[in-house]
């Protein structure tokens, strides 16, 4: 019987550690690695870590990939990330989902994109990686020849044959990829694999939202810090230029929310990623000291001409105005961080009214209704608003 290992990696107080005792099988160990000496578990089995050359991000990321001695003598590995819980035994999903003889490894196909490339431009977009590292790795990528549409992962569960020489030459690549260039290791695995010739298989269902696998979400954060600014307008990834594109913190003082920026080129919109929480209300945007009504709010709900957004979703503004190359473009924004009174409220209003409707309609109008209402809350369509 071969023997099978599941482990994960908690570095600093990034993540809580999740335990399912009702899942645990004998035949399978339990590893939690960590450097926080104040983590303790009677399920997982915890080893203690560190590496002084590494962050605590990179250092999650070597555990993840590169594993550890004490997993050695172990077949078959399964890392999950620290907030990702099973919903089934782990057995079942390596014996439904991985054919861990004739692959090496196993994981799960991102469900928005397929090439390193465009993650590269959504890492900058929403303020996952700075601007000038992602940069650096694609120039790399493309002096290697490496070719867009090449496949992306969602590497919050792997299934190794731990053992396997092709698969620890592809793993040492894959970390070195992060070490030295971007710790966001969707944007280097697909290379890796693509150098090895790695057999792997990816999974084509949703790593968070599948029958084996679930993912602890906590309230929303109601601190605002950073921003993405795009000088112009792009439809698709391939229009996207790195040089009209900035990521920074906001100037804060009284609620109001500033964005300075000298503008690169001429232009008459302006892509404003606000943040990506939820629990916060939009009252009103001045651009240049100037109210301006031509806005775009995505995902936003419209209450008494305020913008409200509850989901964790990014919070996208399109502003329409006019701008020459060089000139100071100021954006204020008057901005409340919703209670989680006022958050829960709207939760209970929605799920009373669901109830309302399902009393007083067949089964049909109960999911017209509430697809419309649905469809209302996370994109409101009119003429300024969708």
């Amino acid at each position: 019987m071969e023997k099978i290992c599941v482990y994960t990696c908690i570095t600093g107080n990034y993540d809580q550690v999740v335990e399912f005792p009702d899942l645990k099988e004998d035949n399978i160990a339990y590893y939690l690695f960590t450097n926080n000496k104040s983590i303790k578990s009677s399920f997982w089995n915890v080893v203690y870590i560190n590496d002084a050359e590494l962050d605590n991000i990179r250092l999650a990321r070597k555990i993840k990939i590169l594993g550890h001695s004490v997993l050695n003598k172990y077949d078959i590995t399964v890392w999950i990330d620290g907030a990702t819980y099973p919903k089934k035994k782990i057995s079942e999903f390596i014996n439904e989902c991985c054919d861990m003889g004739e692959y090496s490894l196993v994981g799960f196909r991102h469900q928005e994109r397929d090439c390193i490339y465009d993650e590269a431009k959504a890492c900058v977009v929403f303020g996952k990686e700075d601007k000038e590292i992602v940069k650096k790795e694609v120039e790399f990528l493309k002096k290697e020849n490496y070719p867009h549409h090449f496949g992306l992962i969602e590497s919050a569960v792997l299934v190794r044959r731990n053992n396997d020489k092709k698969l620890k030459d592809t793993m040492k690549l894959w970390f070195d990829m992060v070490k030295n260039y971007s710790c966001r290791d969707q944007l280097s695995f697909n290379y890796a694999v693509y150098k090895t010739s790695l057999l792997y298989n990816l999974l084509d269902m949703a790593v968070f939202n599948n029958i084996y696998f679930g993912r602890n979400m906590h309230m929303p954060s109601k601190k605002l810090e950073k921003y993405f600014i795009y000088f112009g307008q792009y439809d698709n990834w391939d229009e996207f230029d790195y040089s009209l594109a900035y990521a920074d913190k906001y100037v804060v003082n009284n609620g109001i929310y500033t964005i300075k920026k000298k503008a690169p080129c001429d232009g008459n919109v302006l892509n404003v990623i606000v943040d990506y929480i939820g629990g916060i209300k939009i009252k009103n945007v001045l651009v240049n000291g100037e109210y301006n009504s031509d806005i775009i709010y995505d995902n936003a709900v419209n209450i008494n001409d305020d913008m409200y957004y509850f989901c964790k979703v990014p919070i996208y503004l399109k502003i329409k105005c006019n701008y020459k190359k060089n000139e100071i473009i100021i954006i204020e924004l008057d901005i409340d961080c919703l209670s989680d009174i006022e958050y829960l409220d709207f939760i209970d209003s929605l799920y009373y009214e669901i109830n309302d409707i399902k009393n007083k309609e067949n089964s049909n109008g109960i999911m017209k209704r509430i697809v419309n209402k649905i469809k209302k809350i996370v994109r409101v369509g009119d003429n300024n608003v969708r």
